[in-house]
């Protein structure tokens, strides 16, 4: 008798989701990383998304109203960016009078799918999409350990910003729509800026090129390491709220931000 393969189920909020997976979308390369992780994270009742491109690395985290993993396969799984996109629009409609109500998305992963369903919409039971699950892709590095290793980074006030930093850091803070802290951070050897931008429950940091030796110095076309910080055990982190009003007018590491250690699950490191 065949034995049926147990499937992890995902409850969160749609909103978070969808605004997570299109920043995640603005940021993820399709030449180099061509793919979207998701990290559930259930003691703590969250998903973690992250995306990289060869100069950046994004990792928002979404919380959750059930976090169940049955299977060591899915404490970490991707997605490729044509299918993140498809989850990305799906939509969830509320009916009529229900304006207290918070839109929740559910995500149902198998071996070799992930199905995201309506879970209060007028679609509930009913709608849903299910896209292919690459299993064959892992992001390089760790996500959390370099949004981490930037937050404990000392600012650098003398660093300019790139056109090309602007660009991206704009295009996520409104995709995000939190209030965000941006700041210039000290950077690994030989990378012109380094800028870090956070919200309460996101981070991305995005360098800018290499300094060349001389003026014969052909560019180096080799992708930064995200893993910039020196090897360490490391707690994945997460970006928590702070719900006590901040009257200081001292400059704050984030407006509301704090990091809350969790235990790695494994996986793609």
């Amino acid at each position: 008798m065949a034995t049926m393969m147990r499937q992890s189920k995902i409850i969160c909020y749609h909103d978070e989701l969808q605004a997570a997976l299109s920043a995640a979308l603005k940021v993820a390369d399709k030449k180099n990383f061509g793919s979207i992780q998701f990290r559930p994270i259930p003691e703590d009742e969250v998903i973690q998304i992250s995306a990289l491109n060869p100069t950046s690395t994004f990792m928002a985290t979404v919380p959750t109203e059930m976090c169940d993993v049955v299977e060591g396969r899915d404490e970490i799984f991707e997605c490729l960016l044509s299918e993140a996109s498809v989850m990305a629009r799906f939509p969830v409609k509320m009916p009529k009078g229900s304006d207290g109500e918070v839109p929740k998305a559910g995500l149902i992963i198998a071996e070799s799918w992930i199905q995201i369903t309506d879970e209060t919409g007028l679609g509930v039971g009913i709608r849903h999409t299910r896209i292919r699950r690459n299993s064959e892709v892992e992001l390089p590095g760790t996500p959390a350990r370099t949004i981490e290793s930037a937050l404990d980074a000392q600012e650098d006030t003398g660093a300019m910003l790139y056109p090309a930093q602007t660009a991206l850091v704009g295009k996520v803070a409104e995709i995000m729509g939190q209030k965000h802290r941006i700041r210039c951070v000290a950077s690994p050897d030989g990378v012109l800026s380094r800028v870090l931008l956070t919200g309460t429950m996101y981070g991305l940091t995005v360098t800018e090129g290499q300094e060349q030796t001389s003026e014969d110095s052909a560019p180096d076309d080799k992708p930064l390491s995200f893993d910039d910080a020196e090897p360490q055990d490391y707690d994945v982190p997460m970006f928590d709220v702070d719900e006590e009003e901040d009257t200081d007018t001292t400059p704050a590491p984030a407006p509301g931000l704090r990091i809350v250690g969790a235990r790695p699950m494994g996986g793609a490191s």
